[in-house]
């Protein structure tokens, strides 16, 4: 296996303003010490972070200027010479950063990795979305942690399908409930956020799934809906959603009610 190359590079840099020395990479070359000293050059792909620096940048000339550079650095015959024409061949605008020194195995892919960290934009972190804390999902959370946290989350039913008790197309699943002294508590996590299409979704199955659960499992069904907080007096739609709840038999609690819930499941499962 050959000995990486020793090896040295420097950045040019487009500096509008010299009393400011603010600049912005365009350029990196890389020279072998060995041997004849072998030049290469690359340029930015992408001229947009000049143009956020300097809008009445020159692009064009930029342009022909990385051409101009790249074609004498596949014909230079050592650093010097590549270095003089650079320093001839570029205005006040472009200045060449002092040398740094690198080992590279490969002088052509140790040229990309240089391109890469010293020309192109960084790229963006993705983030997953903010969930709003009035959102479903936040409040499914929520709730999954407070009965984790009382140590109960692993001995209650998940995803219990309203289609075992009622219509077989009905796709609605209450997230999670238990079974104590003849009585089924089952929590599920609603958002009037938008509007109530999940509250009706809630009192539309809720009749089957109480009549189908007291015929099978011979125990009275409970149907405690969470909500956050502040849910109540967001809008007409959540004032909706809340009455006819109410009017359906379905209990509202919010999720500050959460640990008193998750404490009595506690206790009633002898956890």
């Amino acid at each position: 296996m050959p000995s990486p190359a020793q090896c040295e590079f420097v950045l040019l840099r487009y500096v509008p303003d010299a009393i400011k020395n603010e600049f912005i990479n365009i350029g990196v070359v890389l020279i072998e010490n060995s041997g004849n000293g072998q030049a290469r050059a690359r340029f930015a792909r992408d001229w947009r972070r000049v143009q956020c620096l300097d809008p009445d940048a020159d692009i064009a000339m930029l342009q022909a200027l990385a051409a101009e550079i790249q074609r004498h650095a596949e014909t230079a015959a050592g650093r010097g010479s590549l270095l003089e024409h650079i320093q001839e061949s570029c205005s006040n605008l472009i200045q060449i950063a002092e040398p740094k020194a690198c080992l590279a195995p490969s002088p052509a892919l140790e040229l990309e990795k240089l391109a890469q960290a010293y020309l192109e934009p960084a790229r963006a972190i993705s983030r997953p979305p903010r969930l709003s804390p009035h959102s479903r999902r936040a409040v499914a959370r929520a709730m999954q942690d407070a009965f984790s946290a009382a140590g109960v989350w692993g001995l209650l039913t998940k995803d219990i399908a309203v289609s075992d008790y009622s219509h077989s197309a009905d796709p609605l699943k209450i997230d999670c409930g238990y079974q104590p002294n003849g009585i089924f508590r089952m929590f599920h996590a609603v958002s009037f956020d938008r509007d109530a299409s999940q509250p009706k979704a809630l009192v539309f199955s809720f009749p089957q799934l109480r009549a189908g659960m007291e015929r099978i499992h011979h125990a009275a069904p409970e149907l405690t809906a969470i909500a956050a907080e502040g849910d109540s007096e967001s809008a007409e739609s959540a004032r909706f959603g809340i009455g006819i709840l109410q009017q359906a038999g379905i209990t509202l609690a919010h999720v500050a009610q959460l640990p008193e819930l998750a404490e009595r499941a506690r206790v009633e499962l002898r956890a």
